[in-house]
C-alpha cells in the first residue's frame, strides 16, 4: 500500500496541490532570465471531482473490490497497458524505434505472472476510483484506457490529457489520476519480461 504525495504535476508539466481546504495551482515566475522560481495560487476553476480527488488522501491497494469483477473492464485495461508497453519500450540501448519488447518476442504469456496482478490490481483500483468519483469517460474502449494509463503516468507528450476528443471533460480527472501513479518500464529477462515501477503492497 502506498500513500503518494499531495502535489500532482500533469503530464503537459501543469502542478497542483492541495493546500487545506482549498486547491493551488502553481505559476512561474523568474527574477533574472537563468533563475526559475514557482509560486502558488488559488485555483477557482476545477471540476468538483477533480477537486474532490485532489483533497483526498488516495493510495493505490490491491484489497479493492474491482480486482474479481472481471465484466467491469479490469482485465481489457490491464490488457491495453501491457500492450502499451510492449509497443512503447525498447529493448534496445540504441534506442531504435523498430527494436521494442514486442519486436524481440515478448508477449502478455512471457510477462512475470507477479507483475501482472500488481498491474491489474493498479487498474482495478484506477476504474473504481474513477467510478467512485463519477467519470463518465468508463464508456470508452477499457483497451485504449489502458494504453493512455500508461503513456499518462510515464508523462509522455500524449495520454489522457491530450484526449479531450475520446473522454470529455473526464481527461482532466484522468490525467489527475493517472499522474498520482509511480512511472513504469518494461525490461526483458532472458525469455521473459518484467514491468519496474509497479506499486509494492
Amino acid at each position: 500500500m502506498m500513500l503518494l504525495h499531495d502535489t500532482v504535476t500533469t503530464a503537459q508539466g501543469m502542478k497542483y496541490r492541495r493546500h487545506g481546504t482549498h486547491i493551488e495551482k502553481a505559476y512561474h515566475t523568474a527574477d533574472a532570465p537563468d533563475v526559475e522560481k514557482w509560486g502558488w495560487e488559488r485555483e477557482e476553476n476545477i471540476p468538483i471531482n477533480v477537486a474532490r480527488f485532489l483533497l483526498t488522501d488516495f493510495t493505490i491497494s490491491q484489497d479493492c473490490p474491482l480486482i474479481t469483477a472481471n465484466d467491469f473492464g479490469v482485465y481489457d485495461m490491464a490488457l491495453g497497458a501491457v500492450r502499451c508497453l510492449l509497443w512503447l519500450e525498447s529493448d534496445n540501448p540504441d534506442e531504435r524505434d523498430d527494436y521494442s519488447l514486442e519486436d524481440n518476442g515478448c508477449t502478455i504469456q512471457t510477462l512475470d505472472k507477479e507483475d501482472w496482478h500488481k498491474l491489474y490490481a493498479e487498474c482495478a483500483t484506477f476504474l473504481q476510483t474513477c467510478q467512485d468519483y463519477g467519470v463518465g469517460a468508463l464508456e470508452a474502449d477499457r483497451g485504449q484506457i489502458g494504453h493512455d494509463f500508461i503513456l499518462t503516468r510515464n508523462g509522455h507528450g500524449t495520454g489522457f490529457w491530450d484526449r479531450e476528443e475520446l473522454y470529455g471533460r473526464d481527461y482532466l480527472f484522468l490525467s489527475f489520476l493517472a499522474s498520482r501513479y509511480p512511472e513504469v518500464s518494461g525490461q526483458r529477462e532472458g525469455s521473459q519480461w518484467s514491468i519496474f515501477g509497479l506499486t509494492e503492497t
